[in-house]
């Protein structure tokens, strides 16, 4: 399945980042605000990533842009993307928009 023209924007209401000495960190403000462990820290692939979700960037731009920054195989590429989407969709870190 193609998902190259999906759309995902940050969910401002539910998590905040902050870069802090080069390392980006998500932090919940609603779902287990209080429990430290569930602060998460981005890779640097991570943080790249998470600064191309800007609710216009579309899946298949994000993603050739990870190839081209990163030089990765186009296949790994994708998966990698798209298992970290799925991931930050699971924290509910963002949301799709389309």
């Amino acid at each position: 399945m193609d998902h190259k023209d999906i759309i995902y924007k940050k969910n401002d209401e539910d998590i905040v980042y902050r870069v802090i000495e080069n390392e980006t960190l998500l932090v919940p403000i609603r779902h287990n605000a209080h429990k430290m462990e569930y602060m998460y820290s981005l890779n640097e692939v991570g943080a790249y990533i998470w600064n191309l979700i800007d609710g216009r960037t579309e899946m298949g731009a994000i993603i050739k842009n990870v190839i081209s920054e990163f030089e990765v195989d186009p296949l790994q590429a994708q998966k990698d993307v798209s298992d970290f989407i799925e991931q930050l969709e699971s924290i509910r870190a963002i949301r799709r928009v389309k």
